[in-house]
This record gives C-alpha cells, structure tokens and sequence, in this order.
C-alpha cells in the first residue's frame, strides 16, 4: 500500500532499516531473510526512499541499496543514544550510496542539534574504526548539507549556495572561546561549534532569524509552551515519576539476582509462523526492569 501510493501521488517514503538487531532476528524469522534483502525482493526499494538507521547493514546490503539509488539517513546520536550500533558509513560511501545527515527524534537523541550530529559523525568512526583518516569533516558537512539535498531529491534546489538554487544561507560568529584558535573553518564548524554560534539563518532568500532574534515567532513563548506539552504527555504516559528519579549508585544493567526467565510465545507471524523468546527480569539503575529478547523460530 505505500509503496502504491508514494508512485501514485510521486512522494518520498522513509522507512526504519536494519536499526536494532531484534529487526533483523524478527524479519528473519518472518520471512527468512533480512529486512533490506526483503523490502527489494517486494518491489519496495527505489530512489525514492529514505532508509533510515541501516546501523546493522552489510556489505551485501549496502549493494542492494547502491543497485536500487535508495538513500541513507544517518542519525549518530540516536545510534548510541539508544545503544544501536554503529552504522557502516565509510562503507557506504565508498559504495556510493547517498547519505545524509538527521537527528531522529527528541526522544531519541534528546535534541535537533545537527551541529551534534556532524561531530558525533566523525568522531563514532574514527573510534569504532580506529583510524582518525576514517571520514573527513568536509564530508560529514556535506552529509549535513548537499548530501541531505540529494537523499530527498532536492539538490537541484538546495543543499548548497549556488546560482540558480534558493537562498538558504546559515552565519555563523566564529568569535567565541570554544571556536578559538581557528586552523580550518570547516574543522571549526564540525569539531568545535556548539550551535550558538548561529547569529542569522536565511530560508529562500528570507531572514528567519537575524542578529540572534528570530524573528517569525516568539521564541520564549514556544519554549514555555514546549515545556508545559511535554509536561502533560509524561503524566498522561505515566512517566513523569522518572523526573524525580533518585540518583544511581551503580551504571547501567545491573542484575542484582539472577534474572527470572519464561518462555513467551506469541502469534501473528506471516506464514503462520510463532516464535518464543526470553522474557528476562533484571534491574536497570536500581529499578526492576523487564525485557524480552527474541529466541529461535518454532
């Protein structure tokens, strides 16, 4: 059905892939087969599409993209945020597989810094590889830039500062503490900035914020009406007792006994299929804790 209606109405789809192991072990299990290998063999991957995550692609996977021009945003705070992975992004690259740089959401990486996500970018690979030559700033600030433009088909608009396309324009004021002394601008953009440095944003050739003002809403009055929305869902969710969390004495996954565990099994699956998995009891900063990890297909 979304694949029918993208090619009807001509608009982009975006989709989760391959984000969590559980993804693969339940698509595996459902279909005999990864997601990535999946969502080609329906007729669902083209160069309309947006795949998001792809933290657990392989190389084999990275080539269905590459042979069907399918996209990759690529969100590095919320991949260790959550605890993810680490995406394969130079393999990506040099497979030539557009890649774009995103946020994810608020609750998964807490912020839309994208000054955040260029240095955690960089700095993800260079660890996870080892190799500090991994990935370049200049790259990763075309991932931010002309790179985004190219994974939602707009580069012949946007993306970059050119004669023909639209006025979108960011200023920066690199006269600061955290930017000082300055050796590259662009080193300086992805490595050092923090995000308050943007003095003036131009969007289509008009200013939305300038001298530091934005200018199109009252920005104070947003926040506080962000706070107040937030507020209310944590206490509709029920999670607002987490504000009030004591603070931890141990870090992380804590299993101050050994864990209950039940087989679980539940239906659903195409083909008839069922599955059974672990529903394990721990504690997780104090606090009991549940989780269920999927086990083998019956």
């Amino acid at each position: 059905m979304t694949r029918k209606l993208a090619d009807e109405e001509h608009v982009l789809i975006t989709t989760h892939v391959a984000e969590t192991t559980f993804e693969l072990e339940t698509a595996a299990a459902c279909y005999g087969m990864n997601d990535t290998q999946f969502l080609s063999d329906i007729g669902f991957l083209g160069p309309d599409v947006i795949a998001v995550h792809c933290v657990h692609c392989k190389t084999e996977d990275i080539e269905i993209m590459r042979q069907h021009g399918t996209k990759v945003s690529h969100n590095p705070c919320s991949n260790m945020y959550l605890a993810s992975g680490c995406a394969p992004i130079p393999e990506m690259l040099r497979a030539g597989v557009t890649v774009g740089l995103a946020s994810d959401g608020p609750a998964s990486s807490n912020n839309h810094s994208l000054f955040q996500a260029m240095k955690f970018a960089a700095l993800q690979q260079k660890g996870a590889h080892q190799d500090a030559t991994i990935i370049t700033a200049e790259k990763v600030l075309e991932m931010a830039t002309i790179d985004g433009a190219r994974a939602v088909g707009l580069e012949a608009e946007i993306g970059s500062i050119e004669v023909g396309k639209k006025a979108d324009i960011v200023v920066l004021d690199y006269n600061n503490a955290f930017m000082t002394p300055i050796h590259h601008p662009v080193s300086a953009i992805v490595y050092s900035a923090l995000g308050h440095e943007v003095t003036s944003v131009m969007i289509d050739g008009r200013f939305v914020m300038r001298d530091g003002i934005v200018g199109a809403v009252d920005e104070a009055a947003v926040r506080r009406q962000a706070q107040t929305s937030a507020d209310a869902l944590t206490q509709r969710a029920g999670t607002d007792s987490f504000n009030r969390r004591p603070w931890p004495k141990t870090v992380g996954w804590e299993r101050e006994k050994k864990p209950q565990v039940s087989p679980l099994r539940y239906p659903g699956f195409p083909g008839g299929l069922g599955r059974v998995g672990e529903l394990s009891c721990g504690f997780l900063y104090g606090k009991p804790h549940t989780r269920f990890t999927v086990g083998a297909a019956q």
